[in-house]
């Protein structure tokens, strides 16, 4: 009896040693958590401060790019304006040759010329303050609120029908007397200067289907002046011209 019992005892002493040698042992190691440094926080600083100050160039230079298209387009329409004066006056100049000369072909070639010009510089000035999806023939028929640009608009008008006028013998040009033709058309174009000349200011006088050329150039010239003279002090003045 003792001997089984004592038999017993070492087969389980036998398989716990066994199992302690047979079974491996495993070792986790385990590392300690870093510690940030003064270093590592101040680049995190540098890193997240870079971001803020990128966000804040961004918004600057789109601010400074926006102001400079404001700033660049209102020269080119002051630009644009300053020319406008100076093709009224080309045309002004112009005119004077063809009526003093009776319309003769080198005259009207330049009288044409300088009014295609003004119209010009009317319709860059129209498209630039218009939307990009008006058609042209939009442009011309618009009204603008700018008093000289609206000036120069009539003006150009008043100029090409008096000169197609002259060229489809709706009226003649006599020394200084214009007569407007007894037809349908030269009817027509006699409404129309009529009425260009209101808008102009002009109060032209046709008395018996004709007036008086030299009268009606002198009013042109003081109207160019009238509606010019004011904005160019402002055109040209330090505060406009930055």
């Amino acid at each position: 009896m003792k001997f089984k019992i004592i038999s017993m005892l070492l087969f389980c002493l036998g398989i716990v040693i066994g199992a302690w040698f047979g079974v491996n042992s495993v070792v986790i190691e385990t590392e300690t958590i870093p510690t940030k440094t003064f270093f590592d926080l101040f680049s995190l600083s540098l890193s997240f401060g870079g971001f803020v100050f990128a966000g804040l160039s961004f918004a600057v230079a789109y601010h400074v790019l926006t102001q400079w298209k404001v700033q660049h387009k209102k020269e080119r329409l002051t630009e644009l304006q300053t020319n406008a004066i100076d093709r009224m006056l080309k045309s002004h100049t112009a005119l004077t040759s063809f009526t003093f000369h009776d319309g003769c072909k080198d005259t009207s070639i330049a009288f044409a010329n300088a009014i295609t010009e003004l119209q010009s510089v009317n319709m860059r000035y129209f498209s630039s303050i218009s939307s990009e999806s008006i058609q042209t023939i939009e442009l011309m028929a618009c009204d603008i609120t700018n008093d000289q640009m609206q000036f120069s608009k009539d003006y150009a008008s008043f100029m090409a029908h008096f000169y197609n006028g002259s060229q489809r013998k709706c009226l003649s040009i006599e020394g200084r007397t214009v007569k407007f033709a007894e037809s349908t058309e030269g009817v027509i174009r006699k409404g129309l200067l009529e009425s260009y000349s209101i808008k102009l200011g002009l109060e032209l006088e046709v008395v018996d289907n004709q007036f008086d050329v030299q009268k009606m150039i002198t009013k042109l010239y003081l109207a160019i002046i009238d509606n010019s003279g004011e904005f160019v002090t402002q055109a040209y003045s330090m505060e406009e011209r930055i």
